[in-house]
């Protein structure tokens, strides 16, 4: 975002109105949205291996063979 900014870009998001680069508090939204992603990347990450600890290696495999199969 700092490259974008730093060319003089400016952005306004339709749909969310508190993305918008052209407002007092830019920089503060930016910063949130970054560590609330951050912080669902660790969870989803937590999740994964809660599912790979037991029974989720065998949908792992399950779609492994099946990625297989459709290979020519």
């Amino acid at each position: 975002m700092q490259r974008v900014t730093s060319y003089g870009v400016e952005y306004t998001s339709y749909t969310e109105q508190y993305l918008d680069s052209t407002r007092l508090f830019k920089d503060a939204m930016i910063g949130i949205l970054a560590a609330v992603a951050k912080q669902e990347r660790v969870r989803m990450s937590e999740r994964t291996r809660g599912g790979l600890s037991g029974r989720g290696w065998e949908a792992v495999w399950v779609v492994v063979r099946r990625c297989l199969k459709m290979m020519p």
